[in-house]
């Protein structure tokens, strides 16, 4: 590095999550995914077969193989973001069934309205005076009795 700033050189340091595409969202093509497929349920592997069918966002996914950290699967690096987005999708459960050794998710667009509404909810009220930040958590300690 020393010697790239004798030589006059730029040194630019680039952070992981400037590297983000704020472009992306995987929990809604995920959502969009599941109501395509029939009675809204499927594996991994039918969720990925949905998202590069469709026109809009198959030009999206980054086709990059990726190796992993265990090295164990290869393939494309869209592939583990979706793996990654399932537990956070509202409305979606595992049916207990499998398909080979994958899973069978079940999305509920429903339940998921009302998860996300109670979500929303419970953060609003904790920002009105749930004892978040600027305000005590214990008032009563400090005050005579």
């Amino acid at each position: 590095m020393r010697a790239m700033l004798d030589n006059g050189e730029e040194i630019t340091f680039n952070s992981r999550r400037g590297d983000r595409d704020r472009g992306v969202h995987w929990l809604d093509w995920c959502r969009k995914a599941f109501l395509e497929l029939p009675g809204n349920e499927g594996t991994y592997e039918d969720l990925c077969a949905s998202l590069e069918k469709d026109p809009e966002i198959a030009p999206l996914l980054d086709q990059r193989i990726d190796t992993g950290r265990r090295h164990r699967r290869s393939g494309a690096r869209w592939r583990r973001n979706v793996l990654r987005a399932l537990p956070k999708i509202l409305g979606l459960t595992k049916t207990g069934e499998k398909q080979g050794r994958l899973s069978v998710y079940r999305y509920d667009p429903v339940a998921g309205e009302l998860l996300a509404a109670a979500a929303k909810r419970r953060k609003q009220a904790r920002g009105k005076g749930g004892g978040g930040k600027g305000e005590a958590s214990m008032p009563h300690l400090g005050k005579e009795q």
